[in-house]
């Protein structure tokens, strides 16, 4: 798994930390910062979905957490990213 490009917990792909932003979608809309921000932790957040997908897990703890948690719902960021783009 790319350790380097995710850290868990702390909210930050790729050195961009997504909760210093406004987390609103009508606030977001009128941010450009914070809407590239945004944007761009979703393209790492792929990676990392991409990533998790291809892994081949041994512990059925751990292929439980990604499978039936974290990769069956949209993340906060996608959710967000949703309703500013009105999809």
């Amino acid at each position: 798994m790319t350790a380097q490009r995710y850290t868990a917990g702390r909210g930050v792909l790729a050195g961009v930390t997504w909760r210093a932003c406004t987390t609103t979608a009508s606030s977001c809309e009128t941010d450009t910062t914070c809407l590239a921000n945004l944007r761009e932790l979703r393209r790492e957040e792929l990676w990392l979905v991409a990533d998790v997908r291809a892994h081949t897990f041994t512990d059925i703890t751990e292929s439980n957490y990604w499978h039936r948690g974290r990769l069956k719902f949209p993340s906060e960021i996608e959710q967000l990213l949703r309703q500013v783009d009105g999809d």
